[in-house]
């Protein structure tokens, strides 16, 4: 009997070794394809994006949180946060000498509109009115043409501004001059609304403002000119901020 039962035990032991042996090849099997496909999402991962890394099972090797920490420095775009400041900054600064021409351009509008305001002190520097002597062609043509200034002021915003053909320094410069000469009507309906005064304190005031309003516009002209020449980006204080606001980088 003893011997009937340890040949049972033997038979039934021989039989789950077939079967362990049978399964074997099959458990090797999934084993590797489990390997396989953890190997799999982690090249994934590391090249298709958080998007991938997101959807990535922890359990193939992920760390968790990993594609969020992916996915937040990343725009719905696919572009990092980083490559907007880095096109944007390469955006501000000319790429040829036609750019800085073509920047220089819309200088003359706010140059044009607030030479006038000048006129007290050309009398006491007359030398800084020789230097815009070429200029009087040019300041004939703009003030004895009825509609020379607002087509002059619109061509300059749709032709260059608007027009994302030209680069962004060259759209930001000449929304510049727009904004510094949107701010000449300011003081040009002031003029209209107060009679100059014949004398006084009242006078010296007046001409004080008018000098002050004209030095303003001049140094921001040359320096925006300047700035140009150099290929350097000039922020012109009261308005740089609104124009960059205004100038999409795209």
């Amino acid at each position: 009997m003893q011997g009937m039962a340890a040949g049972q035990a033997r038979g039934r032991g021989a039989a789950a070794g077939a079967r362990g042996w049978a399964g074997g090849p099959r458990g090797v099997a999934a084993r590797g394809s489990c390997v396989a496909a953890a190997r799999g999402a982690r090249r994934a991962a590391v090249e298709g994006g958080p998007a991938v890394a997101a959807a990535a099972p922890r359990g193939l090797g992920a760390a968790p949180g990993a594609g969020l920490l992916s996915a937040a420095g990343r725009t719905p775009g696919g572009r990092t946060r980083g490559s907007f400041a880095a096109a944007r900054a390469g955006n501000d600064e000319p790429e040829s000498l036609v750019e800085r021409g073509i920047a220089i351009i819309p200088y003359l509008l706010p140059l044009m509109d607030g030479v006038r305001y000048g006129r007290f002190f050309f009398r006491e520097f007359p030398q800084v009115a020789a230097l815009l002597v070429p200029l009087n062609p040019l300041l004939m043509w703009y003030y004895s043409v009825r509609w020379a200034s607002i087509a002059v002021f619109f061509g300059l915003y749709y032709g260059i501004c608007n027009n994302m053909n030209l680069s962004r320094y060259v759209r930001f410069n000449c929304m510049q001059c727009i904004l510094l000469d949107i701010l000449l009507i300011i003081p040009s309906l002031l003029e209209n609304l107060v009679p100059m005064p014949t004398g006084g304190q009242a006078l010296q005031v007046y001409i004080g403002a008018y000098n002050f309003i004209w030095l303003f516009v001049f140094v921001s002209v040359i320096y925006g000119v300047a700035s140009c020449l150099l290929g350097q980006t000039a922020r012109i204080p009261g308005v740089a901020d609104a124009a960059d606001q205004q100038t999409p980088d795209y």
